[in-house]
């Protein structure tokens, strides 16, 4: 029993429900062939990007792969030792060298001086007149010892004295002696000749 307050007003027709349902799908089926061909033109963009950078890609494998062929080893080339050392035994070879000891080549070249042309410098004079020494060596004693020899030279008091003072720091780095324990005035030699 319905209750009409309005004379006027009569039956009000229904709508189907099948049409507004029909509406209600026919425009989520637009929404979805649409989302469709958003997603199909993104999947051909990517395919289409994918495909452009395999060809890039092969392109470059391609370029890189003939000049490799194309290549010859360096050793082939004219005068390649100027550029490239292929080897250890090269490297040996070229600084005419057995070993590649620095300390000990150091060593052979004080104790040497005529074969690797130092015989001038002011690191060979000094380790001559420590070799002589004993262990323990004054640093004025070889101060006074490697001033003669310096002065037949021409170098002034000062430069020699300069000198000695870098060529001290010069041994002690490369580990041919060390400061004395007992007095500060004294160095102690770390290298002895074998004979």
């Amino acid at each position: 029993s319905r209750l009409n307050t309005d004379d006027n007003s009569g039956p009000q027709p229904k709508i189907p429900k099948t049409a507004v349902e029909g509406g209600i799908s026919a425009r989520s089926r637009r929404m979805e062939k649409l989302n469709r061909f958003i997603k199909d033109q993104e999947r051909e963009e990517q395919t289409l990007v994918q495909d452009e950078l395999k060809h890039g890609r092969l392109a470059i494998c391609g370029i890189l792969e003939s000049i490799a062929h194309n290549l010859s080893p360096i050793e082939k080339l004219p005068l390649y030792e100027l550029v490239a050392l292929t080897s250890v035994s090269s490297v040996r070879r070229c600084l005419g060298i057995d070993s590649l000891q620095p300390r000990q080549l150091s060593v052979d070249a004080l104790r040497n001086p005529g074969e690797y042309e130092v015989e001038d410098s002011e690191m060979s004079v000094a380790y001559d007149v420590l070799s002589t020494s004993g262990k323990t060596l004054g640093l004025q004693d070889w101060l006074s010892a490697f001033s003669m020899e310096m002065e037949r030279s021409g170098h002034s008091e000062a430069e020699i004295n300069g000198r000695f003072v870098r060529t001290c720091s010069d041994m002690e780095y490369i580990g041919l002696l060390k400061h004395g324990a007992r007095r500060q005035d004294q160095v102690v030699r770390a290298v002895f000749e074998h004979r």
